[in-house]
């Protein structure tokens, strides 16, 4: 029980660690809590300090799914456990105890975590990402795309009850997402953010 007890509390703490946060104030000197879409994410990084700083803060936070799971392992061979932590870390990214509480959505620590127990569904989903980018111009289009396209696959590589577990990792970024809202939207009006808008919407 002790072990459990430590695997997820430091699996909260990997995940509290708010690289794009660093890496926002480090090269632009903003606080993306507060500017740019108001998340604490690598696409806000993106936006706010260029390409190269969100690609660094994407593959950061990634890093964080990929050594929880990494560590969960070493501790337990319990499956259930393992997604545990995965939760702790997502929640960890999403309300970081070193940012009072207002984190990002998890995205990127979801598919890291993941990256160890479906990466074919990973990729592809990350594929089919990339072309409705490329026909939508919409991130939240071609995240739910790829984000529902790798669920829906992983039913190919893992038993049905493994599936579930993947299903509440989304759902709990989906929640995420809707109570980050308000913050956001009142962040995007006052800073000029918009969402490009696509074919589909227009």
């Amino acid at each position: 029980m002790e072990s459990i007890a430590l695997v997820l509390a430091l699996s909260y703490l990997i995940g509290s660690i708010p690289f794009s946060y660093i890496v926002a104030r480090i090269t632009a000197g903003k606080d993306v809590r507060y500017n740019g879409e108001g998340n604490v994410g690598a696409r806000n990084v993106w936006h706010l300090a260029g390409p190269l700083p969100g690609i660094v803060a994407g593959l950061l936070d990634l890093s964080k799914g990929l050594v929880t799971y990494r560590l969960a392992l070493h501790f337990t061979p319990n499956e259930n456990i393992i997604y545990l932590a995965g939760l702790a870390a997502i929640l960890g990214h999403g309300f970081p105890i070193f940012l009072k509480g207002r984190g990002g959505k998890g995205i990127s620590v979801a598919l890291g975590f993941l990256l160890n127990v479906i990466p074919q569904a990973i990729l592809l989903g990350g594929l089919l990402f990339g072309i409705a980018w490329l026909i939508t111009r919409n991130f939240n289009v071609s995240a739910g795309v790829g984000l529902g396209s790798m669920v829906a696959l992983a039913l190919i590589w893992v038993p049905l009850g493994e599936w579930f577990k993947i299903v509440g990792l989304m759902i709990v970024l989906a929640f995420k997402k809707i109570l980050d809202r308000p913050h956001e939207t009142a962040i995007r009006q006052k800073s000029g953010w918009f969402e490009p808008r696509s074919f589909i919407n227009r």
